[in-house]
C-alpha cells in the first residue's frame, strides 16, 4: 500500500455470521421482554383479576341463598368485569412484550379457559334439546334419557 492510499476494511473482531448476530439480538429482546417491570405488572394485575373474578364466582355459588339482591347484583356484575379486564390486561401485555413468557403463558391459559366454556356450553345446549325432545312425544318417554 502507498502512504495515500487508507485501509478501510478495518474490522473490531472476527467476523460474525449474520444469522448469529440476528439470534443474539432476538435473545437480548427475549431477556428484556422477560425482565421488564412493566410486563410483570401488567401480567400479574391480569392474574390477578383473573384469580379474583373466579374466587368471587366459587364463593357466591357456594352462598348464593345467603346473599340479599343487591349483594346478588354484586357478584354477577363484577366477576364479569374483571375478567374482561384480566383478558385485556393480558392482551396488553402479550401485544407491548411479544417474547414474554409470562405474557404467552396467561394468553394460552386464557384461551384454554374460554375453548372450555364454550364447549361446556355447547354441550348443555345439546343435552336441553336432546331433553326437551324426548319429552315431545309424551310424559312417557320423557324420564328415559338414556
Amino acid at each position: 500500500m502507498g502512504e495515500n492510499e487508507q485501509n478501510t476494511n478495518i474490522t473490531n473482531g472476527p467476523a460474525v455470521p449474520e444469522y448469529i448476530a440476528k439470534e443474539a439480538i432476538k435473545q437480548q429482546k427475549k431477556y428484556n421482554d422477560n425482565h421488564s417491570a412493566t410486563c410483570k405488572t401488567l401480567c400479574t394485575a391480569s392474574l390477578v383479576c383473573w384469580a379474583l373474578a373466579n374466587l368471587i364466582l366459587i364463593v357466591s355459588n357456594q352462598f348464593f341463598d345467603l346473599l340479599i339482591d343487591v349483594m346478588a347484583m354484586f357478584t354477577e356484575a363484577v366477576p364479569g368485569l374483571l375478567l374482561i379486564s384480566g383478558y385485556v390486561l393480558a392482551i396488553v401485555a402479550i401485544v407491548r412484550y411479544p417474547r414474554s413468557t409470562f405474557a404467552r403463558v396467561l394468553v394460552i391459559i386464557y384461551i384454554t379457559e374460554l375453548i372450555l366454556f364454550f364447549l361446556m356450553m355447547l354441550l348443555l345446549v345439546i343435552a336441553c334439546s336432546s331433553a326437551i325432545g324426548s319429552c315431545s312425544g309424551g310424559f312417557i318417554s320423557c324420564l328415559e334419557m338414556g
